[in-house]
């Protein structure tokens, strides 16, 4: 599931959480850098004192997708998304049909 006006945003990146009842359920301040998310979202999912770096610098794995020929070996990193809440464009249709044709 992708989308195409999804940002993968930096470490030093602010965001500021709108909804109150969602933030008390995460448990997460109003406001705060990303990494600052990574790090509580890592410590909740590690339990070894290593298991910090090791999301850190990414995970040893084999990715097998469906459309693919076979595994491939890589690293998988924690990252955040943002997609933003702007209205499609009515000329969108246009955009990505002319970026079919190139």
């Amino acid at each position: 599931m992708t989308n195409e006006r999804a940002e993968i945003l930096e470490p030093l990146d602010v965001f500021t959480l709108l909804d109150g009842k969602e933030r008390e359920t995460v448990g997460l301040p109003k406001t705060q850098r990303v990494d600052d998310l990574i790090d509580y979202v890592v410590a909740r999912l590690t339990v070894h004192p290593e298991g910090k770096k090791i999301y850190q610098k990414g995970i040893s794995v084999e990715l097998l997708k469906p459309d693919a020929k076979g595994w491939r070996k890589g690293k998988l990193k924690l990252c955040i998304q943002f997609i933003p809440d702007e209205p499609e464009s009515p000329l969108d249709d246009v955009r990505q049909a002319m970026k079919a044709e190139d």
